[in-house]
């Protein structure tokens, strides 16, 4: 139920950003200015009327997206709803992907959306384990885009010590997003390796473990490395904090 929650959520605000988005367009495409130089030069618009204009638009669009949210908790009695995001080209056609990716306290919920001037398409979605406060991506440039890795380790709270590591490969072919998970443990000194989970996590050898791991970068170059540190967090609650940061990400 919590999912379909923040579905309907980030799906509705996209949506605003969008017809936001085409106001400007249509603003910038106007034939009054097109045609009438001369009568621009003469009477220029008052810029921080229009700037003005425009910011209360977004925050009027972010406030109904927080009162919707706190409508729901009020509701449903649920947690707070936290997100992060990140604005890519993850299939190199030259136009960013938006990721949404919100705190399910125990994993993230990632959502993809491709943004143009007519609608709004959810493409896929992934999930990452959460086992650290932090949130850490490498992006690496590939033939066919952007692929995003991230590695999961959790530690065991049992009496015989160890940890459990699931590394994360994202990628979008074919208009569509696959993710690539590798797992491996580690207990009393001996280590355990698996391929793809979505293989069925079969154990392998550590030199089978590398060899797959090879492969899904071949050809890959290290570009960045993306971190979202607690307090980068926004409260997706808040309208001020949210339009802020929307407008900053795909500004």
């Amino acid at each position: 139920m919590m999912k379909k929650y923040k579905q309907k959520i980030l799906s509705a605000l996209l949506c605003a950003l969008l017809l936001l988005n085409m106001a400007g367009c249509a603003k910038e495409q106007s034939p009054d200015e097109a045609d009438n130089t001369t009568d621009i030069e003469q009477a220029e618009p008052d810029n921080n009327t229009e700037t003005a204009e425009n910011s209360s638009e977004v925050s009027s669009l972010a406030q109904s997206f927080a009162d919707y949210w706190q409508e729901t908790q009020a509701n449903q009695n649920s947690d707070e709803l936290y997100g992060c995001g990140l604005y890519l080209d993850m299939d190199n056609d030259g136009t960013k992907e938006l990721i949404l990716l919100c705190d399910g306290f125990d994993g993230y919920d990632a959502h993809v959306y491709h943004l143009d001037s007519e609608n709004v398409e959810e493409i896929g979605s992934f999930t990452l384990n959460r086992t650290d406060p932090v949130l850490l991506f490498t992006t690496y440039q590939t033939s066919s885009g952007i692929l995003l890795k991230n590695v999961a380790v959790r530690t065991s709270a049992a009496e015989s010590a160890g940890s459990e590591t699931e590394e994360s490969y994202i990628t979008m072919e074919g208009g569509k997003i696959l993710q690539e998970i590798l797992f491996c443990t580690s207990f009393d000194g001996v280590d355990t390796y698996y391929d793809s989970v979505l293989a069925g996590a079969n154990e392998i050898s550590e030199t089978e473990f590398q060899a797959m791991r090879d492969e899904i970068l071949a050809g890959a170059k290290e570009l960045d490395k993306i971190t979202f540190e607690p307090e980068d967090f926004v409260d997706l609650s808040d309208a001020d904090a949210l339009t802020k940061y929307l407008e900053t990400l795909v500004g």
